[in-house]
């Protein structure tokens, strides 16, 4: 079994092992150190929980707008120019971000917000259209295993950024004799960050011209009908699995590092080795994930993952210390990466491919939601209950999307054995 997992890897073509690179030098520069600094850097700011909040989930209400209308630009024109054109609108406002100390105080807020509205519209335009065109460029046979090197790679380039993350601010605050209460510091080292990012669409620019409604018929299959019906029921109840499912990670992705630095009151390296620390456990496990899903099937790993992930987030609210905090964080970023990777390919492979990129945003969409709801009124239940209340209602929402999910795949199927029970009695 494992000789035969090492030769599909062997399979990836050009392409994939071209957009395994850009998608890690995101993880690094965005997910590993510009999200990891950049709250830190909006206290050292002056601003509250509330702003925190409310910016975080203007970025993602952007991501609910403009999910659709990225996912129809990757049908109608060349996936990879997409792709290419997302990252790089996300690298400039990436970058402009930091220059909000150089506007006028009164603008200041508003500069935030909207700059960083509009690096995530980038990024969505990304984010959207990134799995259609892996779904192009592998062949049924390494799908999964590209996903999954995907997952494991990300943990690895958390890690990376995380440390940099923590560090870095570090280092700059005594080379220009400020302290870590400074804004400047954390100012510079996202500069580097978005720096970093731009490395992305230029990775990209060496793939392959690929279409977005281009699709290569897996081994065996029937060629499919030229056009087919849109799945809006199925996209919808997916949709609202996802938001749920999310919940949980969506609090920690945003108030995480908030909580460490006001509650706990862990400096920037601490922070960032925690983090770092906490992706250890996502590598053997996204590697493995081929080979569990193999073994339970993708419905009952995205339940059990997803009930992992809610009795996970209960450690960080029963447990007010940076050792729960850390078990906490590791369990739920490690059965998080299962349970994404195995919804995933689930989402894409129900529909036809001329409806993926849709699909995909219709899951870039209910992420949104999920993050953009529980970032804004996140941010006002810290300032009214704690921390603590905040992961309660985490591993609710995200236990209710496991027995929603379990609902969908077990009621009917045990419901179809009752009636041809009753059907054999009469």
């Amino acid at each position: 079994m494992i000789k035969a997992y090492l030769q599909t890897l062997k399979l990836f073509s050009f392409d994939a092992r071209l957009y395994l690179v850009a998608n890690t030098i995101t993880s690094i520069s965005y997910v590993g150190i510009y999200v990891m600094l950049f709250n830190l850097y909006l206290l050292r700011l002056g601003y509250g929980p509330e702003f925190i909040g409310l910016i975080n989930a203007a970025a993602q209400l952007g991501v609910v707008v403009f999910s659709l209308p990225a996912g129809l630009l990757g049908r109608r024109w060349n996936i990879r120019r997409v792709l290419v054109v997302g990252l790089s609108v996300g690298t400039v406002g990436l970058g402009l971000v930091p220059l909000a100390e150089f506007v006028p105080s009164e603008w200041q807020a508003t500069w935030l917000v909207v700059i960083y509205v509009f690096a995530w519209l980038g990024g969505t335009t990304y984010m959207v259209n990134s799995l259609p065109f892996v779904m192009s460029v592998t062949g049924a046979a390494e799908r999964t295993h590209v996903f999954s090197v995907r997952e494991a790679l990300a943990p690895v380039s958390l890690f990376a950024g995380n440390l940099i993350g923590g560090l870095l601010p570090g280092f700059l605050s005594l080379s220009l004799g400020s302290t870590l209460a400074d804004p400047a510091p954390y100012r510079y080292t996202l500069f580097a960050a978005a720096a970093l990012f731009g490395l992305a669409p230029l990775t990209l620019l060496a793939t392959s011209e690929v279409k977005g409604n281009d699709t290569a018929p897996l081994p065996g299959a029937a060629k499919p009908p030229a056009r087919t019906p849109a799945p809006i029921g199925l996209m919808a109840f997916l949709a609202v699995v996802m938001l749920l499912q999310l919940a949980g990670k969506s609090m920690t992705d945003t108030f995480l590092n908030v909580y460490l630095d006001v509650s706990l009151h862990l400096t920037p390296a601490w922070i960032g080795t925690l983090s770092a620390v906490a992706q250890l456990l996502v590598i053997p496990l996204a590697l493995a994930a081929p080979l569990i899903m193999k073994q339970w099937g993708k419905g009952w790993t995205i339940i059990g993952g997803a009930v992992g992930m809610g009795f996970s987030l209960l450690l960080l609210a029963l447990i007010p210390h940076w050792g729960g905090a850390a078990l906490g964080l590791t369990s739920v970023n490690a059965l998080f990466a299962l349970t994404n990777l195995a919804f995933t390919l689930s989402s894409q492979e129900l529909v036809s491919p001329e409806w993926r990129a849709t699909m995909s945003g219709a899951m870039a969409m209910a992420m949104g939601v999920s993050r953009s709801t529980l970032a804004f009124g996140g941010g006002y239940l810290i300032s009214l209950s704690g921390f603590s209340s905040l992961f309660w209602v985490g591993a609710g929402l995200t236990l209710a999307g496991a027995l929603l999910f379990w609902g969908y795949t077990w009621l009917p199927r045990h419901y179809l054995l009752y009636r041809a029970g009753l059907k054999a009695v009469s």
